[in-house]
């Protein structure tokens, strides 16, 4: 057995008081000892050396008979203090550029969300049919995300940009349940709600938007404008493009 000793971060300390700091905050007469974790003014952990003893078997022979030699024991090497300044950390530094409190949003690479979208419906290609309800719960987020990549590929593409990438969509496969009446083939009606903006729906007497919308009947109006609610112009635009790929 070789034994000895290794330098390990960590950020326990144990701190005994001096009688002139137990005085301080009006302690009692005794002895004291702080014991925790020490943090910097951000709250992250200070990492200090601490040693630590270690035992290892002593190998018995250095040569294989497949021709290696076994390596000497692993000592890992002292790592330094990280006292970051208050504000100054990566970790605060990224806070700050990639998150919005007041609109509660994240900022992502376009290109990275956009791989995460395709894998994931690679992956949702091989579930049993009937799986996966589109606009419905989760799909609602995931067809969320792709609206932000299309809408980046947009502007970075500008009159180039050949428009939305399908792969990030659901599509007529059976593994996808669609809501009744949808992907819809024909044409549909705008129908303007107070302080909701306008929403299409495929028959003028219904009360359910393409994107879920729901209203009492009358609080609707029909108008001849292209509808304000941009899930339902997206809605609109993918059955068409299903539909196009079918024929």
């Amino acid at each position: 057995m070789v034994e000895g000793i290794r330098i390990m971060p960590g950020s326990h300390v144990r701190l005994d008081l001096t009688p002139d700091q137990v005085q301080q905050p009006g302690l009692p007469d005794g002895d004291y000892v702080l014991d925790g974790l020490l943090r910097d003014a951000n709250g992250d952990l200070v990492e200090l050396p601490d040693l630590s003893p270690i035992a290892c078997p002593r190998p018995v022979d250095t040569h294989v008979t497949s021709g290696f030699n076994m390596p000497a024991p692993h000592q890992p090497l002292p790592r330094t203090i990280r006292a970051t300044p208050k504000g100054n950390s990566p970790m605060a530094r990224k806070k700050a550029d990639d998150y919005d409190p007041a609109t509660d949003t994240v900022r992502v690479k376009r290109h990275d969300l956009a791989r995460l979208l395709l894998q994931f419906r690679f992956l949702q290609a091989k579930q049993d049919s009937g799986r996966w309800l589109h606009m419905h719960d989760y799909d609602i987020s995931f067809e969320r995300l792709a609206d932000a990549v299309d809408a980046a590929d947009q502007t970075r593409q500008g009159r180039r940009w050949p428009g939305p990438d399908y792969r990030m969509r659901c599509t007529t496969d059976p593994l996808y349940v669609w809501p009744e009446g949808t992907p819809h083939d024909g044409p549909v009606t705008t129908v303007h709600i107070p302080d909701y903006g306008s929403h299409y729906v495929l028959d003028p007497t219904s009360t359910t938007a393409l994107c879920g919308f729901v209203w009492a009947p009358e609080e609707g109006t029909s108008t001849n404008n292209e509808a304000t609610c941009t899930a339902c112009r997206r809605e609109h635009q993918l059955a068409h493009h299903l539909h196009s790929t079918e024929q």
